[in-house]
């Protein structure tokens, strides 16, 4: 699934832009309840006390910043909190707000629901696939322009373009639409009831499920055919997210023109400082260079690919070449669900080495990657308390659109329903998140500790050793009686006694439904 849409100009607020662009009956409404008298003008206003001016134009700058297509959806974000147990006031409300013929009377509510009052759709079919392009009524515009030698506001209503691409014999569905993100989910719907004539979409997995480790290894090759007119790829971008703690990212830039491991370089001198394996690659931009004519230059197109499934490019005859390059490249496998399919050892086994790995010792673990475990797996590690209820998560990946930004949490007045804010995009506002996403779980070295204490029946210690980065777990009887087993931190987890190491994961077996220590080790 991909997304398009920039931000708006910005705009500047001044007195006359102000006057200029508010209708006259909601003018006079304003000066009415001020107790103006006659209705405000920008010389009228001009004549009043300075100080009454002031207090007038705060109003004022408060006014113009929410007669935007912005500052519209800030409104219906407010309506949905307000109306919240009343779903008739709502529509009601929306609808008075969708029949303003201006974003300075109000907007539209149509691309969150789909519910343009004006529709034309289009198909076509290409190969496998087929297009259908719908073209709904937009909000409403008003723009300042000359007509008869006066300049003066225009009201008028573009159409704003949803491309669904459809893959009959895999059963796939992309989107390209500008607009938010919690629009995908009735746009399917609609979709599956309009043109599948079905309950709902059917759920065959993602139809690209991107894979952007390869990237970061040195040689990497981008597999371009002789005929694709792609003359170079070069990776430009890279965004790694921490494995241990929700939120937390590197991104990392590099100079596209020389050459392509400059990407490798920056990679290289970072691992020098900081375990490259606490994150993952969860975005990537491209630069791809492209000709259409032999007698022209090649076409620098930028890629962006956002795991697990989000891509920049369309469906155009250039970008599906672009497509088919990913594909053969291994960026995009094939036949790839969303589940991860790991036995619980390997799950556990993978657990700790983010342990060991991390620096603080400790490791977040987000309730939808827990999903995505073995459900055995994740009922021994909570029943033996291996992975503990931790805060939520202060921050999170913003579900408003592609972008996938990280952005902090606002819990506001109901704990029940957090929200972040997007201040990147012009018709995105306040974007719900659900809670149960921010959940988090935590392991650490002292839990496996005691796991271990535990295991071999010795009294839980917990206490620091004299050498840093070990950990005392408790006395052992062998051939040397009373002697300390500790766990080293540093380097990976290791048993440690006396001068013999044991790295942890070497003894751990899953069996009869929960985790354990192989005794004989």
């Amino acid at each position: 699934m991909q997304q398009f849409g920039g931000g708006l100009m910005a705009r500047h607020y001044s007195a006359r832009n102000f006057f200029r662009h508010m209708p006259k009956d909601l003018l006079a409404r304003y000066s009415e309840s001020r107790g103006l008298g006659s209705p405000l003008d920008l010389d009228a206003w001009l004549k009043l006390p300075e100080e009454r001016q002031r207090t007038l134009e705060a109003e004022f700058r408060e006014i113009f910043e929410l007669s935007c297509e912005k500052g519209t959806w800030a409104i219906l974000d407010e309506a949905r909190c307000r109306w919240r147990d009343d779903p008739d006031g709502l529509t009601a409300f929306i609808e008075t707000l969708s029949s303003q013929p201006s974003h300075a009377h109000g907007s539209y509510f149509q691309r969150c629901e789909a519910r343009g009052r004006h529709c034309l759709v289009e198909s076509m079919r290409r190969g496998e696939l087929d297009f259908f392009y719908a073209y709904p009524e937009d909000y409403s515009r008003q723009e300042m322009e000359w007509t008869d030698g006066e300049l003066g506001p225009r009201q008028h209503r573009p159409a704003f373009e949803v491309v669904f691409v459809y893959c009959r014999k895999e059963g796939w569905l992309d989107l390209n639409f500008p607009g938010p993100y919690r629009a995908l989910e009735p746009l399917q719907e609609m979709f599956a009831t309009a043109i599948l004539k079905l309950d709902r979409l059917p759920d065959s997995g993602d139809a690209a499920v991107y894979d952007l480790t390869p990237l970061c290894r040195r040689g990497f090759e981008f597999i371009c055919g002789r005929e694709s007119g792609i003359e170079a790829v070069a990776v430009r971008q890279i965004r790694l997210s921490s494995r241990s703690r929700q939120g937390d990212r590197i991104t990392i830039e590099a100079d596209d023109s020389i050459g392509a491991d400059a990407i490798h370089d920056v990679l290289d001198l970072i691992g020098r400082v900081m375990p490259l394996n606490l994150f993952n690659v969860t975005q990537a931009e491209l630069v791809a260079f492209v000709t259409q004519d032999k007698e022209k230059l090649a076409r620098r197109v930028p890629i962006r690919l956002t795991a697990p499934a989000s891509c920049s490019l369309g469906y155009g005859e250039r970008d599906l070449r672009l497509r088919s390059m990913l594909k053969a490249s291994g960026l995009e496998p094939e036949a790839v669900g969303r589940e991860l399919h790991k036995d619980p050892a390997a799950v556990f086994l993978d657990l700790v080495s983010r342990v060991g790995a991390s620096t603080a010792r400790e490791v977040r673990v987000a309730s939808h990657e827990l999903a995505r475990w073995p459900g055995e797996a994740v009922s021994a590690l909570k029943s033996q308390k291996l992975i503990r209820r931790a805060r939520h998560a202060p921050s999170t990946v913003c579900p408003g659109c592609g972008r996938q930004c990280a952005m902090p949490v606002d819990w506001g007045v109901a704990p029940s329903i957090p929200w972040v804010v997007c201040d990147k995009r012009g018709d995105i506002n306040r974007v719900p998140v659900f809670a149960d996403r921010l959940a988090q779980w935590r392991t650490s070295a002292g839990i496996l500790g005691r796991f271990v204490a535990e295991g071999l029946s010795l009294r839980w210690s917990g206490r620091k050793a004299k050498y840093r980065g070990e950990l005392e777990i408790g006395r052992v009887v062998g051939e040397k009686p009373g002697e300390m087993l500790k766990l080293r931190t540093e380097g990976g987890l290791a048993l440690v006694t006396g001068t013999s190491a044991l790295a942890l994961p070497k003894v751990l077996v899953f069996g009869n439904g929960g985790f354990g220590l192989e005794q004989s080790r």
